[in-house]
């Protein structure tokens, strides 16, 4: 693919993520794939109460979790992707 191509698909604007906010038990943490199955509450009109594993890419965000931990946390979701973020202790931040 000539390089001009190559430039024009890097630069296709990605629709924003969405946000919810979340508040939830870090059951267990998965430190190879940065994997943490969380047992969240409802998340806005997005996802019902339930337990899952929810990917953490910031290495700041992965330090804080703990298994058993009580957190509160942002999840983005953008298509068929999501993640967690901006993680702080729950009642904290």
């Amino acid at each position: 693919m000539p390089a001009a191509a190559l430039f024009a698909v890097s630069c296709v604007k990605q629709p924003p993520a969405k946000t919810y906010a979340m508040h939830g038990t870090v059951v267990n943490l998965d430190d190879q794939s940065h994997l943490a199955k969380i047992s969240a509450g409802q998340l806005g009109d997005w996802m019902a109460p339930m337990t899952m594993d929810y990917p953490v890419p910031n290495k700041t965000d992965w330090a804080v979790l703990k298994a058993g931990a009580q957190i509160d946390a942002t999840v983005f979701v953008r298509g068929d992707e999501f993640w967690v973020a901006d993680i702080h202790p729950a009642g904290k931040k």
